[in-house]
C-alpha cells in the first residue's frame, strides 16, 4: 500500500535525524495503516513501539492516540476487557490535559467497549456523556458518531424503532455538516437494521444510497462493505446468482492493492462458502472457507474465525468427511 511506504519513509528519515517526535508520529501512522489492512500483530507492535517513544518524552497526545489505537485493535481481535483498559487509560490522559475533544472520543470508545460486552447501560452512559461533550463544545461529527452508538445500542437490544429514529437524527446532523462519512455509515446502519428485522427490500434501498455515497466519495473500502451486505440480503431471499455477482464484486474490491481490507475479504469468502454450501457445491464451498480461515488466522480475526470453522464443520459433517 502506498501509504505504508509513504509512512515508513517517514519513519526512516525521522530516525535518521533522531526525530523522536516525528519517530513516534510514523509509528503510529504505520499502525493505523496495518490496522486498516487487517495485519494485527504489525499494528500492535508499531503502536507499542509508538506508545513507549510517547511515554519517554512525556507526549501525552501522541500517547493518548496510541491508547486509542491499541484499543482498536483489542476490540477487532476479540480482546474487548483489553480494550476497555487502552480507553480508560485515554480518558485519564484526556481529563488530565483537560481536552474536552478526546475525551468524548475516549467515552464513545468504551460505549463501544461495553455495547460489545453486553452491558448496555454502561454503553448508553457513555455514549450519552459523550454526545454532551459534543454538543458543549459544538463538535457536530462527535455528536453524530455518539448518536450513531446510541442507535446501536439500542439495536443490540432490539429496540429497532428507536434504533431508526436515532439513526435518522444522525443523518440529519452529518448533512449539516457536508459529512459524507457520517451520512453512509447512518445510511448503512438503517439498511443493517431492516436487514435484521428480514425487510430485505428496504434494506437494500438505504444499503444503495449508502452505495451511493461511498462510491461518490471514493471510498473503496466501504464500498465493498455495502457490495458485500446487499449481497447478503440477496442470499437471504435465496436469489443466488443476484447474491455471487455482489458478493464478488466485493471480494475484488478488498483485494485491491489500495484497499487491502482483508477483514472484509475473509467475510465475504465465507458468505461465498455459505453460498455454495446452498448450492450443493461443496467442493467449492471447501475451498472458499479455507481460503477464508486463512486469512482469518493471519491477521487474527477470531470472531469471524470461529464463524467460519462452524460453516466448514458443518460441510464437513454433511458429506460425512469427520476427520
Amino acid at each position: 500500500l502506498k501509504s505504508i511506504d509513504f509512512h515508513q519513509k517517514q519513519l526512516d528519515l525521522a530516525q535518521t535525524i533522531e526525530d523522536r517526535v516525528g519517530e513516534s508520529q510514523a509509528l503510529a501512522s504505520l499502525g493505523r495503516a496495518y490496522l486498516a489492512t487487517g495485519r494485527m500483530d504489525t499494528a500492535v507492535e508499531h503502536h507499542e513501539r509508538s506508545l513507549n517513544i510517547s511515554a519517554q518524552i512525556k507526549d501525552n497526545l501522541g500517547k493518548g492516540e496510541t491508547l486509542r489505537y491499541l484499543g482498536d485493535v483489542s476490540v477487532f481481535v476479540g480482546e474487548p476487557e483489553q480494550a476497555k483498559d487502552y480507553y480508560i487509560q485515554q480518558l485519564e490522559l484526556a481529563r488530565v490535559m483537560n481536552d474536552s475533544l478526546i475525551e468524548g472520543i475516549a467515552l464513545r470508545k468504551l460505549g463501544n467497549v461495553y455495547r460489545v460486552l453486553g452491558t448496555y447501560e454502561e454503553a448508553k452512559a457513555h455514549y450519552e456523556e459523550s454526545q454532551e461533550i459534543a454538543q458543549t463544545i459544538e463538535d457536530r461529527q462527535g455528536e453524530g458518531l455518539s448518536l450513531l452508538g446510541r442507535g446501536e445500542v439500542s439495536a443490540s437490544e432490539y429496540d429497532y424503532d428507536a434504533a431508526l429514529v436515532v439513526y435518522e437524527t444522525a443523518i440529519e446532523i452529518f448533512e449539516d455538516i457536508d459529512d459524507l462519512s457520517g451520512q453512509e455509515l447512518s445510511l448503512h446502519n438503517i439498511g443493517e437494521i431492516y436487514r435484521l428485522q428480514s425487510r430485505y427490500g428496504r434494506a437494500r434501498d438505504y444499503y444503495q444510497k449508502a452505495l451511493a455515497l461511498s462510491e461518490s466519495s471514493g471510498d473503496r473500502k466501504r464500498e465493498g462493505i455495502n457490495r458485500s451486505r446487499l449481497g447478503e440480503t440477496f442470499y437471504a431471499q435465496s436469489q443466488y446468482d443476484q447474491a455471487l455477482e455482489y458478493y464478488q464484486q466485493a471480494l475484488t474490491i478488498s483485494r485491491e492493492k489500495e484497499v487491502g481490507d482483508q477483514i472484509s475479504e475473509g467475510r465475504t469468502l465465507t458468505n461465498i462458502g455459505d453460498l455454495f454450501t446452498d448450492w450443493g457445491q461443496y467442493d467449492k464451498a471447501i475451498t472458499s472457507y479455507k481460503s477464508a480461515l486463512e486469512i482469518q488466522r493471519t491477521i487474527g480475526d477470531r470472531p469471524n474465525q470461529g464463524m467460519t470453522l462452524n460453516q466448514l464443520a458443518y460441510v464437513y459433517w454433511y458429506i460425512s468427511e469427520y476427520d
